[in-house]
């Protein structure tokens, strides 16, 4: 009984140190992992055979679609997407300075601010002075236009492996954005004689989603966008332009706005 009992605990003991040898590799996305004698981790793939079998072919698998590996000897070494892992990006410039490109020929001059959360994701600020433009109403308006929004930048359809984004601010983009516009102006009426100036204010919001694409070039940038959404106005039903300076549109009774415009920037850390 002593000796069965004895040869057990030495199966169980050499069953446990075989199952500790083999290396692993966990595959990203899935339950599965893979028993394996690891031939060589590269730069971009892992080479291996299977385990326990010497007269293994070499298989071969890309870094990308693995999650993690777990060594015989207990190392472990985990994998990041070349497209998300913010150290691949830590020596780029994630913060950019715009101008509105073509608001000051409507009416206002903008500028904004955008700076890089991680891979794929930023926020942006842009603060616009209605009145520094060039006055295409004739209303002399003054006043000022603040958006904040959301940047979700899109990865690519396919992947190569070895393939990372060439800046970190690069890409075609989705950006959920609120917008508010404050000024005065002025407003004309006419009766039969005469015609009166009055000074209004005017206090107008809007929610857009705007599509856009941004290139990096050196350390320049040029970011291309339109949007539509939803707005309202405190004055829709007489301020007939639906001119907002930070959006076109919601009339009374159609409460569209719609987004668009070219900015050009500069990086910096």
């Amino acid at each position: 009984m002593k000796t069965a009992l004895k040869l057990l605990l030495v199966l169980l003991l050499f069953g446990s140190i075989d199952a500790y040898s083999q290396d692993k590799i966990f595959l990203k996305g899935s339950k599965e992992v893979l028993q394996v004698d690891i031939i060589e981790i590269g730069s971009q793939s892992i080479r291996y055979k299977t385990f326990g079998d010497s007269t293994s072919i070499v298989f071969n698998i890309e870094k990308y679609l693995v999650e993690k590996v777990l060594t015989a000897q207990g190392d472990v070494y985990a994998f990041a997407d070349p497209l998300s892992d913010p150290a691949i990006y830590a020596d780029q410039k994630k913060n950019a300075l715009k101008v509105g490109f073509f608001n000051v020929f409507f009416g206002s001059m903008q500028f904004a601010y955008e700076r890089s959360l991680e891979p794929g994701k930023s926020i942006e600020a842009t603060l616009g002075i209605i009145g520094a433009g060039v006055d295409l109403t004739g209303t002399q308006s003054r006043g000022a236009t603040i958006k904040f929004g959301y940047k979700m930048i899109k990865t690519p359809d396919y992947y190569i492996p070895g393939m990372r984004a060439s800046h970190i601010l690069n890409g075609g983009y989705i950006k959920p954005e609120i917008v508010f516009n404050v000024f005065n102006y002025d407003a004309y009426s006419y009766d039969y004689y005469q015609s009166t100036t009055t000074r209004e204010n005017s206090f107008s919001g809007a929610f857009v989603l705007n599509l856009g694409k941004q290139w990096i070039i050196s350390n320049f940038l040029v970011d291309l966008y339109f949007g539509a959404g939803f707005g309202f106005a405190s004055n829709s039903e007489d301020y007939y332009s639906g001119q907002y300076y930070g959006f076109l549109g919601a009339y009374e009774g159609f409460p569209i706005a719609l987004t668009g415009g070219l900015k050009i920037g500069f990086l910096f850390k």
